[in-house]
């Protein structure tokens, strides 16, 4: 298989190390992580269609990063194989991946010990949708990077009423801030009270799927952000969990 699927499959959940632990489903031709970050802020779900890379099966994945390096070792064409315990037949030891210079084994976690990520009982209506055009998204990651300790990104009204993506917000403080000017659609415009979320994730999130044209951030003030993306057999959601700026 071409390495470049597994590493885009990959770089979606992992989100620059913001998520390191998943468990992988491949089933129906369709390799699936659903995954709920450390913090309990970001829960993510990636899917990879036209997967023939593996049989159907379920494995754990602990460590993400030791993952990608260790297929960082073979080249651009690979193969994927799975070992499995002589004790039980549905419980995967390791993943061997393969080209003909070198073989990685990884050792896979025991899915018992690991926490499964939580559903969604019911997804709130949205009351604020903001594409994410080339120009706002590249202007975001700027934003970011210039202000890298900042945690959060707060949709607030501005003066003038209309609504701004802020950098920095406090409400009680004069600090370091960066405001951006967003186009939300009509009538999904206004937020009644300031509403954070973590601007690490969006940035991770921006970054992974860049190849992806104006994707849309929707935002309840229930406390919960959502974005969507999907191109060339990937598809991938994110949901967000309101902050505190205490927190």
């Amino acid at each position: 298989m071409d390495k470049k699927q597994i590493e885009t499959f990959i770089k979606k959940q992992h989100l620059g190390g913001t998520i390191n632990s998943a468990r992988w489903v491949c089933k129906d031709n369709t390799l699936k992580a659903v995954i709920m970050s450390e913090d309990k802020k970001l829960l993510t779900s990636v899917e990879m269609e036209k997967f023939d890379g593996l049989p159907e099966t379920e494995l754990g994945v602990l460590d993400i990063s030791k993952l990608k390096q260790m297929i960082n070792v073979v080249g651009p064409t690979m193969n994927l194989h799975l070992e499995i315990d002589p004790a039980d037949s549905k419980r995967v030891t390791s993943l061997v991946i393969s080209d003909f210079n070198a073989t990685s084994n990884y050792v896979t976690a025991d899915l018992d010990v690991m926490a499964g990520a939580p559903k969604l009982k019911a997804v709130p209506s949205y009351d604020v949708e903001i594409k994410f055009t080339e120009q706002l998204s590249e202007t975001y990651l700027k934003a970011k990077s210039a202000l890298p300790d900042v945690k959060l990104f707060t949709l607030i009204m501005s003066k003038k009423g209309k609504l701004e993506m802020v950098l920095g917000y406090s409400g009680a403080m004069n600090n370091n801030r960066i405001a951006l000017q967003v186009q939300p659609e009509a009538g999904k415009d206004t937020v009644k009270e300031p509403i954070s979320f973590s601007a690490v994730a969006l940035k991770e999130i921006l970054s992974a799927n860049s190849e992806c044209v104006d994707p849309v951030l929707k935002v309840s003030e229930q406390g919960l952000a959502f974005m969507e993306f999907g191109k060339d057999g990937f598809k991938s959601q994110y949901y967000m969990i309101k902050i505190d700026l205490e927190d």
